[in-house]
């Protein structure tokens, strides 16, 4: 367990200070559907402490097409070290869209609750063993709309980032994500320019790590096709190369 700091003044003791939530995740079912399934994480994003990597929970919902998946992924800056699936998305898809008759999807959708539930005490028990240090969460300077613009302004703290188009700015360094993608054809028309839009990030002060939840949207805008499905990504600003 971590310690508790406890201050102390002339006139008695100051509240103790909460201690970060331990790395844990908990399957809710409601009966019946996949549909109402959801899980809880708490403690993470996390840094491992004895091999830098950052531990990330990714929860998704499906696209365009309703799903539900979680992976656990083990990151270090452009890699993904280890992935471990709890539920995934072939999986509820497989029960959401293709029975037809309902007691066969009622034996499905239990069977498939069983093993999720097994897999994510299994997960659980796999983050206790590691020595894992909460990473702070930021927040996006200004409310994004649903096509997000560049500049993206991230304020983690102290600490302030900078992304525009491919390139994100710390407080002294610049660093090339390699996060955009190039254009693309989507629908009719000439091909879309595509951001990078980060959606959710979290700071390691100690390891000076950015981990970012983003999407790839289409720049101004677009129909249900304008957004790929989100994904996890790792950067060290330490090591970033000096902007030009």
């Amino acid at each position: 367990m971590r310690p508790v700091l406890l201050g102390v003044l002339l006139l008695g003791c100051a509240p103790a200070t909460a201690p970060a939530p331990e790395p844990a995740i908990a399957f809710v079912e409601a009966p019946g559907t996949i549909r109402e399934w959801r899980f809880d994480v708490h403690g993470l994003p996390a840094t491992d402490t004895q091999t830098g990597e950052v531990v990330v929970a990714d929860v998704a919902h499906g696209n365009i097409v309703a799903s539900l998946s979680l992976s656990i992924l083990s990151l270090r800056p452009n890699t993904v070290v280890r992935a471990t699936a709890i539920l995934e998305d072939a999986e509820s898809l497989g029960v959401l869209y293709e029975m037809e008759d309902p007691a066969e999807e009622a034996r499905a959708t239990a069977d498939l609750a069983g093993r999720v539930r097994a897999r994510t005490r299994a997960a659980s028990r796999a983050l206790e063993a590691r020595d894992l240090r909460p990473l702070e969460p930021c927040r996006l300077a200004a409310g994004e709309a649903l096509f997000c613009t560049h500049p993206q302004r991230v304020v983690c703290g102290k600490t302030e980032f900078e992304l525009d188009g491919d390139v994100l700015r710390g407080p002294a360094s610049a660093v090339h994500t390699g996060w955009q993608l190039p254009s693309m054809e989507i629908g009719d028309g000439p091909p879309k320019t595509m951001l990078a839009c980060i959606e959710e990030a979290h700071f390691d002060p100690v390891t000076r790590q950015l981990a970012v939840r983003l999407d790839h949207v289409c720049r101004g805008g677009g129909g249900d096709a304008c957004i790929l499905p989100d994904e996890w990504h790792v950067v060290a600003a330490t090591h970033a190369r000096e902007g030009r």
